[in-house]
C-alpha cells in the first residue's frame, strides 16, 4: 500500500509516495468532510450536506458511492465502509437518516473509533481510518495537547517549541479551496479558532521565557486584526509594559476599549483589571525571573 499523507491546515492535499495528488470539485469536498472526522464514522446525510448542501440532487446516497469508490481508488482501502449493524460493509451505500439540522451537520452525527477498531455499533457510513502522522489536523491537536500539558507542568520552553511546531503545519486558510458552504460555515470557524488558540498559548509561553520584546511587533498586529480577542490585547500590554513602555501599553487599552465599544462589547474584567495593574505599576507585572 502506498505510504499517504493527508493534508487539510490549508489547501487540501494528498500526498501518495512523496507525489502530490488533488482531488477536484465534489471528490475534493468529500475527502474535506472525511478528513475533518478522521477516525470517526461520517454519516450519509452529513456528507450529503458536505458536497450539495440543503439540495441535494435526487439519488444522493448512489452518487456519494460513486464518489467514495473513486477516492478508495487513490488511497487505498483505509477508506471503510460501515454498514447500518456497524460493521465494515461491502461497497454499498448505507441507508439514509432524516436530515437533523445544522447541529448535525457541525459534527457529522459520528461516533468515535481508534485506527485500528472494526466495529462502530449503530452507524452507518464512511469511515477514514488515518493515523495522527498522515494527517496535519490530528498531528497539530496532538502537538498541542502535548504543549498545553507542558505549559500545565510549567516547562514554557518546551510548551513554546511545541505549539510553534504545531502552528507551522498551517499553510494558510483551511478549506478555502473547497467548494462546500456548509464546510465553510461551520468547519473553517473551528480550525481557526483552534489555530488562534494556539498562538495565544505560544505567545503566552513567549512572555513567561521573558521574550516580550520579541513578541510586541507580532501582538500588535494580531491585536489589531483580531480586536475583540482580549487575550491577544492582554498579551501586547504586558509585553509594552515589560519593555518599559508603560504609556504605549495604557493606550493599547485605550485602542482596544474604544474598538470593542465600537462594536458593543465591553472590555473584560481580566482586561480592565490588567489596565489598572499598569497604572498603578503593580510587581506582579514584572519580567519573569
Amino acid at each position: 500500500m502506498a505510504h499517504v499523507q493527508f493534508r487539510i491546515l490549508g489547501p487540501v492535499e494528498v500526498w501518495l509516495d512523496s507525489r502530490l495528488t488533488v482531488p477536484t470539485g465534489q471528490p475534493r469536498a468529500l475527502l474535506a468532510a472525511l478528513l475533518l472526522g478522521a477516525n470517526r464514522v461520517q454519516e450519509l446525510d452529513w456528507l450529503v450536506g458536505a458536497v450539495w448542501g440543503d439540495q441535494p440532487p435526487p439519488a444522493a446516497g448512489d452518487r456519494i458511492a460513486t464518489q467514495i469508490a473513486q477516492l478508495r481508488r487513490m488511497i487505498g482501502r483505509r477508506l471503510v465502509v460501515v454498514g447500518a449493524n456497524g460493521s465494515p460493509g461491502p461497497d454499498s451505500t448505507p441507508r439514509r437518516r432524516p436530515h437533523s439540522g445544522a447541529d448535525a451537520h457541525r459534527h457529522g452525527g459520528s461516533a468515535g473509533v481508534g485506527p485500528a477498531d472494526e466495529t462502530v455499533a449503530g452507524r452507518a457510513g464512511y469511515l477514514l481510518r488515518v493515523e495522527p502522522a498522515q494527517l496535519d489536523l490530528l498531528l497539530f491537536e496532538e502537538t498541542v495537547t502535548r504543549a498545553r500539558i507542558d505549559m500545565a507542568a510549567r516547562d514554557y520552553a518546551a510548551a513554546s517549541a511545541g505549539l510553534r511546531a504545531a502552528l507551522a503545519l498551517w499553510r494558510g486558510a483551511p478549506l478555502s479551496d473547497v467548494d462546500s458552504a456548509l464546510l465553510r460555515e461551520f468547519e473553517a470557524p473551528r480550525l481557526e479558532e483552534q489555530r488562534l488558540s494556539a498562538l495565544e498559548d505560544r505567545l503566552e509561553a513567549d512572555l513567561r521565557l521573558g521574550r516580550h520584546a520579541h513578541v510586541v511587533e507580532e501582538l500588535r498586529a494580531l491585536a489589531a486584526e483580531h480586536p475583540l480577542r482580549e487575550r491577544f490585547c492582554r498579551h501586547l500590554m504586558i509585553a509594552l509594559y515589560r519593555c518599559r513602555r508603560r504609556d504605549a501599553a495604557l493606550r493599547a487599552f485605550s485602542t482596544a476599549e474604544r474598538t470593542m465599544r465600537a462594536l458593543g462589547v465591553i472590555p473584560g474584567p481580566s482586561l480592565r483589571q490588567l489596565a489598572l495593574a499598569i497604572r498603578t505599576d503593580h510587581p506582579s507585572l514584572g519580567p519573569p525571573s
